[in-house]
């Protein structure tokens, strides 16, 4: 809808879905274990933060029990999942691991990480291991900053960003809220240019 001076109209969004203005992002299932108790969980609150060292950031409600865990152990994993995946990620952001074995009930299989006690989720497409770095209380949530100290993704997915090609199932996806997702298009890149005065233009072509 627009006004008569070409203006977007825009509607006011309450302040409790204002966030998903920021998704979508991919979302991951977050691994954390400690003293022979493991459990994994949906997570779409996670974000790079810093290059050196390699610092994540994600944010977890401390009622959570996963957050238990990460503050008993150190420790966590980021571990992306393909959209083959959604029924497990749906499933993991729903039940708590305090009733039972989460990684049973969603089908999915923990695979001891290199370095870190939380265990990788085997199906994923990749994972990163991360050491708590520091923790911050963020209103009703804890940020916990992790040093990621091994990464690793399946290879011909990966090669120093996704590589989105015909593979559906494999596909990252992100979360819109609620039950919603997205799945990823095309792969695009943006490339510089002189318009014919000399000025430096960008424009966005197709891998």
């Amino acid at each position: 809808m627009r006004k008569g001076d070409g203006e977007v109209q825009k509607i006011e969004v309450g302040l409790q879905q204002a966030y998903r203005m920021l998704n979508p992002g991919f979302v991951v299932l977050l691994s954390s274990a400690h003293d022979g108790r493991q459990n994994v969980m949906t997570l779409a609150w996670h974000m790079p933060v810093s290059f050196k060292p390699p610092l994540v950031a994600i944010s977890v409600a401390p009622t959570r029990f996963t957050a238990g865990l990460i503050q008993a152990s150190g420790s966590f994993v980021l571990n992306v999942p393909g959209c083959n995946l959604l029924p497990a990620v749906q499933y993991c952001g729903t039940v708590s691991g305090r009733d039972g074995d989460k990684f049973s009930g969603a089908g999915l299989t923990p695979v001891p990480a290199k370095k870190v006690e939380a265990p990788l989720v085997a199906e994923c497409l990749g994972h990163l291991e991360c050491r708590v770095a520091a923790t911050h209380e963020a209103g009703d949530h804890l940020i916990f900053v992790g040093e990621v100290v091994a990464a690793s993704a399946v290879e011909r997915l990966f090669d120093g960003m996704w590589r989105l090609g015909d593979l559906e199932g494999t596909l990252p996806v992100a979360h819109l809220g609620g039950t919603h997702y997205l799945l990823p298009g095309k792969r695009v890149h943006v490339t510089s240019y002189k318009d014919p005065a000399g000025e430096t233009r960008f424009r966005c072509l197709a891998d």
